[in-house]
Parts: C-alpha cells; sequence; structure tokens
C-alpha cells in the first residue's frame, strides 16, 4: 500500500504546482503518480493471482517468496531513492 499511498501525495503535489503555473513539474508528478500506481497493482495482482501458499512446491515457493522479496526490499527500494 506504500507505493499507492505515495502515488496519491504525487497526484495531490501535482495539482498544486498546475495549480501554481509549473506545468513541466505538474507533468513530472503526474507521470510519477502512475508508475508508482501501476507498481502497486501489479504488485497486489501478483498476490491475487498467484497466492505463495497456492504454490504446493515448496523450493518453487521459496524461490517466488524471493523473488518477491528482493523485488519489494531490493529493487522499488532502489527506484525509491532515485
Amino acid at each position: 500500500r506504500r507505493w499507492l499511498a505515495q502515488a496519491r501525495y504525487d497526484v495531490q503535489a501535482a495539482a498544486l504546482n498546475a495549480r501554481e503555473d509549473f506545468p513541466e513539474i505538474a507533468c513530472f508528478l503526474a507521470q510519477q503518480a502512475s508508475e508508482k500506481a501501476l507498481v502497486e497493482t501489479h504488485l497486489a495482482r501478483i498476490e491475487q493471482h498467484r497466492p505463495l501458499l497456492g504454490i504446493d512446491d515448496a523450493p518453487a515457493r521459496a524461490q517466488a517468496e524471493q523473488v518477491r522479496h528482493w523485488f519489494r526490499e531490493v529493487f522499488l527500494h532502489v527506484i525509491d531513492m532515485a
């Protein structure tokens, strides 16, 4: 849910910048908001359509859990720092 909350914040910031006549920053923030909302949607769809508990094979479940953890904790953290 962190990404969706940040997306909402970015939309608010984009609207504020648009009202204050900073269209370039408003566009950038709107684009960032859409990307963050897409990340959150992607993560939710993975969990919904392929929950870890639904993976019967223990090694495959462990690998899926490791990939999801890496995506959330490493990959998204790097993007968040950019």
